[in-house]
């Protein structure tokens, strides 16, 4: 039987689509967005928690899409909520540290930083001068 394993995703969704249909009808409304988005992840973080032995990382990147959506969702203009991007790239950093062990991911974490670095202190170097 599904229910079990369902229930909780299910309902988590249907308040989340409460929320983002908030957002749709009047996007000025654009705080919607961060219940909305949530619930969402954390449906689906529930739902796939049988799948995964270790879920967290799942809610923490979904957190992650919530900041960085409301600066692309919002309306042009003036009040483009650049601010929701620390959160979303502290969250993402945070989702990407807690990846499960299993896929293999931190033994090469510590490189892929590195050569990040490299590159933007390069492309800082580079870049022309005003």
């Amino acid at each position: 039987s599904w229910q079990p394993y369902l229930s909780g995703p299910l309902i988590l969704a249907s308040i989340g689509i409460a929320f983002w249909l908030v957002f749709i009808v009047e996007p000025r409304f654009w705080w919607a967005i961060i219940p909305g988005e949530t619930l969402t992840s954390l449906a689906l973080t529930n739902a796939l928690e049988s799948v995964f032995d270790d879920s967290e990382f799942i809610f923490l990147l979904g957190l992650a899409l919530t900041f960085a959506l409301i600066p692309i969702l919002t309306i042009p203009g003036k009040n483009k909520r650049h601010w929701a991007w620390i959160p979303a790239g502290i969250l993402l950093i945070i989702g990407l540290l807690d990846l499960p062990a299993s896929m293999n991911f931190m033994p090469y974490f510590f490189g892929i930083a590195l050569i990040c670095a490299g590159l933007l202190l390069a492309w800082n170097a580079l870049k022309p001068r005003k």
